[in-house]
């Protein structure tokens, strides 16, 4: 398993260099852990 920061911290760019170099493994990545987490989903992806 490959550990990340908070979901807010981490670009797409970032996102997809890690998911090309593990091979499949797993990720594990904070979200949700607080009310700026919620709100940068929604302004960036329109979701909750």
């Amino acid at each position: 398993m490959f550990g990340l920061h908070a979901s807010l911290s981490l670009s797409d760019d970032t996102l997809k260099k890690v998911s090309e170099n593990l091979n499949g493994a797993p990720i594990h990545i904070h979200i949700a852990e607080s009310l700026e987490d919620e709100e940068e989903s929604i302004k960036n992806y329109g979701k909750e």
